[in-house]
């Protein structure tokens, strides 16, 4: 699970993701309209995962699993995705890489297929 450790450089966060947070707006009829909106883009570490398969109502899903390492933040929480390759993964959970002292953090997120 994502491989940057304390002693790893700043260099191994090589990819670009983007994180979007959702926003609320209001259409022309007045209705309320959650949207997804820009938070920032950030250079990132990605780990990919074996893909997971799980079934519902008789309907298989495969989900596609990466663990994104970026550098430490405190602007978002799980409800936000993070867009990587053109591809939007939901974030699962988001943790401090122990002894970084809050250098880093691990996103675990998973993308439907």
């Amino acid at each position: 699970m994502g491989n940057l450790s304390q002693n790893k450089k700043i260099s191994s966060l090589d990819r670009k993701v983007t994180i979007k947070t959702i926003t609320q707006s209001q259409s022309s009829s007045g209705a309320v309209l959650n949207t997804f909106a820009d938070l920032a883009t950030v250079w990132a570490n990605v780990d990919s995962q074996a893909k997971n398969e799980k079934f519902s109502m008789e309907r298989e899903t495969v989900f596609n699993k990466k663990y994104f390492t970026i550098r430490y933040r405190t602007d978002f929480d799980e409800k936000a995705i993070l867009v990587y390759q053109n591809k939007e993964y939901d974030i699962k959970s988001i943790n401090e890489i122990d002894g970084t002292r809050k250098r880093f953090l691990i996103l675990e997120a998973e993308r439907r297929e």
